[in-house]
C-alpha cells in the first residue's frame, strides 16, 4: 500500500510488519518495501487510497451503446435524393448503431489526450 511520510511528504510503497507499543499505545509498523532498514509507525505516516484499477470491456461497451442508439434509428426519417421518406431496413439500423458505438468509443479511448 501506499502512503506518505508526513515530515518529509515522500511517498512511499509499505507493508504491516507487526503491532508495537509505543507511548501513543499498540501502533501498527511498517517497513519501507524499497528500503527494508526503514521502519515506519502508523501515525508517521498518511495512508493513500488506492482506486482499484478498472479494465473497461470495450465489446460490452460498445454493444449497449448500439444498442442505446437502436430505437433512436428505427424511428429515424431520412429522405432521399428525390424528397421521398425512406425507412431505414433493420440491417441499416444496426450498421448505423454499430457506427455510432465505434466513433463515441474511439472518443472515449482518447481519454484526456
Amino acid at each position: 500500500m501506499k502512503a506518505k511520510i508526513k515530515k518529509t511528504g515522500e511517498v512511499i510503497e509499505v507493508s504491516q510488519i507487526e503491532d508495537i507499543i509505543t507511548k501513543r499505545g499498540v501502533e501498527h509498523q511498517y517497513v519501507d518495501n524499497k528500503r527494508s532498514w526503514c521502519y515506519y509507525v502508523q501515525s508517521e505516516l498518511e495512508f493513500i487510497k488506492e482506486e482499484p484499477h478498472k479494465t473497461i470491456d470495450w465489446e460490452q461497451r460498445r454493444y449497449e451503446i448500439a444498442n442505446g442508439i437502436l430505437p433512436y434509428l428505427k424511428n429515424d426519417k431520412r429522405y432521399d435524393l428525390n424528397g421521398n421518406l425512406m425507412k431505414l431496413t433493420y440491417h441499416q439500423c444496426a450498421y448505423e448503431a454499430i457506427k455510432y458505438a465505434d466513433a463515441l468509443i474511439a472518443e472515449l479511448k482518447k481519454g484526456g489526450e
